[in-house]
C-alpha cells in the first residue's frame, strides 16, 4: 500500500461527515462541496495549500449552517470532522512526501487517526458540554465559534 493512502481516504471521509453536518442551507451546501473537492484535489496531488484552502471553507460552511438553523450536535460534529480532515490529509501529504513507495504506513497512519480523533473528540464533548451547562441559552453560532476557538486552540499544540 502506498504511504498516504490511508490517511486519504479517512480524510476524505471526514470531509464528507463535515458537509453532511452543514449541509442545511444551499451557501453551506456550497461551502461544504468546495471543501471536499479541495481537499481531495490537494491528496490527490500533494497540495498542503489546497488542504488549507478545503479546510477553511469547511469551516465556513459551520456559521452558515448555524445561522440556517442546524441542530447544535450537527456543529459539533462538523467542527471536529473539519479538524480531523485538515489534520488527516495533511498527515496523507507529510507521508507520501516522506516515505518511498514500498513503505507500509497504513498501521501508524490509522494509529495516527485514531489519536487525533479521540483528542478532537474530546475538545467538541467539552464545547457541547459548555453548551449544555449553560442551558443552551447562547446560539449556535455561539457554539460554532467556541468549537471553530477550541479546535484553533488544539491546531495551535501542533507547532
Amino acid at each position: 500500500m502506498n504511504p498516504g493512502r490511508t490517511s486519504a481516504a479517512l480524510a476524505l471521509l471526514a470531509a464528507v461527515a463535515s458537509l453532511m453536518a452543514t449541509g442545511v442551507t444551499t451557501f453551506a451546501t456550497v461551502a461544504g462541496l468546495l471543501g471536499v473537492a479541495s481537499i481531495a484535489a490537494a491528496v490527490v496531488f500533494d497540495r498542503p495549500l489546497g488542504v488549507l484552502c478545503g479546510a477553511l471553507a469547511l469551516a465556513a460552511a459551520i456559521p452558515l449552517a448555524s445561522l440556517g438553523g442546524a441542530s447544535t450536535p450537527a456543529l459539533v460534529v462538523a467542527g471536529v470532522a473539519t479538524a480531523l480532515a485538515y489534520d488527516l490529509a495533511d498527515a496523507a501529504i507529510e507521508s507520501r512526501r516522506s516515505f518511498d513507495p514500498p513503505a507500509r504506513t497504513g498501521r501508524a497512519e490509522l494509529a495516527h487517526a485514531l489519536g487525533v480523533t479521540v483528542l478532537l473528540g474530546l475538545v467538541g464533548g467539552s464545547v457541547y458540554l459548555v453548551y449544555a451547562a449553560t442551558a443552551g441559552s447562547g446560539s449556535p453560532l455561539a457554539v460554532a465559534l467556541l468549537l471553530l476557538g477550541a479546535v484553533s486552540l488544539t491546531a495551535a499544540t501542533r507547532v
